[in-house]
């Protein structure tokens, strides 16, 4: 600005010299702060003044009024500009704050739901391994009185073994440390599963269940995994679709369990997208099934699992 104004004073191309003052003035109002941009605007009116007394070309016609207020339109818009630019920075670093802490509560609730999963498996493991104590028991009572009886306990052992086996292998890769108390009430399974259907009736609203009974042939474990399915998936509809029907399937054929929950609520998949469909979807993980949600065609929210139902061994 100060090249500017010794231009217009000494008469050199007088007719760049409110150019290159706007352009400067702008940069300034853009670049800088508060407290230097408004030095710049009063040094620009100060130069004018200084130059109109002067009387130097370009000042010394009542038309300079307009440069003056070129002057200050353009200064208006290069602080305009700097407010935009920093409004959009913040809003950039907020997105990008919002999205960490999207994240450290996703992860965080991946951890609870699995450090809850292993609690519940614990408690499965030590009932099978009650079984298997009980079992050994009788064998061992009968081995000498009536041999033709030990192989049936024998069979029960070792299926019972299998079992707590694979519930181990899928509790060993969740277990973490953790000082809460283990709940004492057994694990719920296929038959809370009409209790839940039963509440949900009184108090949100109409409900339609359909349990394969075959079903109830499946581990305590995996039955355990299709009550805690069902019971998010009544919780994601009683909070997005309050009083919609909902239905509820359970079915098994070929080695797979089916677990579909529909309701007829709004379908789109806004606001459904919680972390209690995360925690399911590690659930139905272990059983290395599938998890789908989503929007149905003609209305209303699905929640469809697909769990393997056959045992897995664990290799020697």
């Amino acid at each position: 600005m100060v090249s500017a104004f010794t231009i217009a004073a000494l008469g050199w191309n007088g007719g760049l010299t409110s150019l290159c003052m706007l352009i400067a003035l702008y940069t300034v109002a853009a670049g800088r702060r508060g407290p230097v941009a408004v030095a710049g605007l009063a040094l620009v009116y100060a130069g004018m003044g200084v130059l109109a007394l002067l009387r130097a070309p370009y000042f010394d016609h009542p038309l300079a009024l307009v440069t003056v207020a070129a002057v200050t339109v353009v200064w208006a818009l290069g602080r305009y500009a700097r407010h935009r630019r920093l409004a959009m920075d913040q809003a950039v670093e907020l997105a990008l704050e919002a999205e960490w802490r999207q994240a450290r509560e996703a992860e965080r609730a991946v951890v609870e739901e699995r450090l809850r999963i292993a609690r519940e498996l614990h408690d499965v493991v030590s009932h099978t391994l009650s079984v298997i104590a009980v079992q050994s028991g009788v064998a061992g009572h009968l081995i000498t009185s009536h041999p033709e009886r030990v192989a049936p306990a024998l069979t029960a052992i070792e299926d019972a073994a299998h079992t707590a086996m694979d519930d181990l292998r899928r509790m060993l890769h969740l277990l973490q440390p953790d000082t809460a108390a283990a709940s004492l009430a057994p694990a719920p399974g296929l038959a809370e599963l009409e209790l839940q259907a039963s509440v949900h009736r009184a108090t949100h609203g109409p409900i339609t269940l359909e349990i394969d009974p075959s079903v109830a042939d499946a581990p305590q474990s995996l039955r355990l995994t299709v009550y805690r399915v069902v019971q998010e998936a009544l919780t994601n509809a009683r909070k997005h679709a309050p009083g919609s029907p909902v239905t509820v399937g359970v079915r098994a054929a070929e080695g797979l369990i089916d677990i579909r929950v529909d309701d007829d609520g709004p379908g789109s998949p806004v606001g459904r997208g919680g972390f209690g469909l995360v925690g399911m979807g590690e659930r139905v993980a272990l059983f290395d099934g599938t998890l789908e949600t989503g929007p149905r065609p003609g209305g209303g929210f699905s929640v469809r699992a697909t769990l393997s139902a056959g045992r897995e061994r664990v290799s020697p």
